[in-house]
């Protein structure tokens, strides 16, 4: 997933959970939603506003379960870190069979002086499987 398929998907999912709580949404907290939680998985989110939802601890100051008040980032956040430590990534990549064994996807191109030459990319299984284990990586 690029960047702004990632944004895209936290978006589609801070509309949900807007519209399942009757919020208005607010072009701040769309903002805040994107940074704090880019750098995970957006099946990781959906599933931590889940176990938020099904949260049936009594909150002190509203007298209702949590899970009916609207979650906060930073209760989001400890559930990430919870799923993420559930999630065991595999720890050897496998190619999808269009790259090589290391991820990589080699194309011939032509260099600067018109000659031909080797390029090579990483293929999207690889990156998948990286973001899976937490590692960024360049465009």
């Amino acid at each position: 997933m690029t960047t702004k398929e990632i944004n895209r998907r936290i978006d589609e999912i801070y509309i949900d959970t807007i519209k399942a709580y009757r919020m208005e949404s607010s072009k701040a907290e769309a903002d805040d939603w994107r940074k704090h939680f880019h750098a995970y998985p957006p099946a990781h989110l959906a599933k931590a506003i889940e176990r938020w939802q099904a949260t049936t601890e009594i909150d002190p100051y509203f007298n209702r379960p949590r899970g009916a008040l609207f979650p906060r980032i930073a209760d989001l956040l400890a559930l990430l870190e919870k799923i993420g430590k559930e999630v065991t990534p595999p720890t050897k990549f496998k190619s999808c069979g269009r790259c090589n064994r290391d991820g990589w996807i080699f194309v011939e191109i032509r260099d600067s002086f018109g000659q031909p030459a080797r390029g090579a990319r990483r293929c999207e299984c690889y990156r998948e499987w990286a973001r899976s284990r937490g590692v960024i990586l360049a465009a």
